[in-house]
């Protein structure tokens, strides 16, 4: 039998008299993710009715698993960026000035995407996998462009709108939203209850081929209940890179130029960074051709 992932797009249409709809069933081959026509319909349209769609998927058990993981973030104001040393530790230039900012409501992943989450939606793990072999652990090796075709992916099978968090987005639910109680860390003060990075990643690490990253969840949670926000891998953002928060938006949008630049920001640290690099308020960049071991993705919607 074809080793493949299968789901039925089943849909009804309600509209004027002489509409006929086209409904299929389709298979995802595992390796490339080739999308394949097997039946496909029309049907012809009853009675004058309000338009409706609706549309039944039964999809691949790990991509089941990363639509039921995301959490619903409440809005609110925040100050983001570098505050002062009590909340936020010593600070770099390129987080200053602290702005209040105003974050409407969305949904984040309570989890990083995981290796057999990318490939559930890709066919394949990237060709520049780092710690390979690691099915729970942040799929990581992945470029900007890499990213975008699988939300693009994963959007034609979900019928969603799945996205990156802005930056401002990734730095509230970070900082724990409504509930945040002003740690420096995602969810703690101490780096080692929340976070794998350079000081403790190595230690007992028996996952994957390099033993770096480490499985999703396995440390303390933030306040909203997301995990690893701090450390594990960077998480790319939608915002392009800015040296500062000199003109960024006061609101949740994303701060893109236009042209877009050549580098986009990460957020949250990583395994190979050292306790300030994984403080909620420190930054990065990548450039957008850069494929790295220690950049991974959280979805946003």
């Amino acid at each position: 039998m074809l080793n493949a992932s299968f789901f039925l797009r089943q849909c009804i249409l309600r509209a004027p008299r002489g509409i006929s709809l086209f409904c299929l069933w389709v298979i995802v081959l595992p390796n490339a993710g080739t999308v394949v026509t097997v039946w496909a319909f029309t049907a012809p349209v009853q009675a004058n009715a309000p338009y409706s769609l609706v549309q039944s998927d039964t999809l691949n058990a790990h991509i089941q698993q990363l639509e039921a993981n995301m959490v619903r973030v409440a809005g609110g104001t925040f100050v983001m960026g570098c505050q002062s040393p009590q909340r936020d530790g010593i600070c770099s230039y390129n987080e200053h000035p602290a702005r209040t900012v105003r974050v409407g409501d969305f949904s984040i992943g309570k989890y990083e995407v995981t290796q057999a989450q990318w490939r559930a939606v890709m066919g394949s793990d990237p060709a520049l996998l780092y710690n390979k072999g690691c099915d729970d652990c942040p799929v990581e090796g992945i470029g900007w462009e890499d990213v975008q075709q699988f939300l693009k992916q994963l959007n034609a099978l979900t019928g969603k709108g799945y996205r990156l968090p802005t930056e401002a987005e990734w730095e509230y639910a970070a900082r724990g939203g409504l509930e945040s109680r002003g740690y420096l860390y995602s969810g703690s003060n101490n780096p080692d209850e929340v976070a794998w990075y350079n000081d403790n990643y190595k230690k007992d690490n028996t996952f994957g081929k390099e033993k770096t990253t480490r499985p999703a969840g396995h440390k303390q949670p933030n306040e909203l209940g997301l995990y690893d926000m701090t450390g594990n891998v960077r998480e790319w953002v939608e915002d392009d890179y800015h040296r500062s928060y000199s003109g960024a938006p006061k609101d949740a949008r994303a701060w893109v130029g236009k042209p877009r630049s050549d580098f986009r920001v990460t957020r949250g640290g990583s395994w190979s960074n050292v306790s300030s690099g994984c403080r909620i308020a420190a930054r990065s960049l990548e450039a957008v051709s850069g494929r790295s071991s220690n950049v991974g993705v959280r979805l946003a919607l």
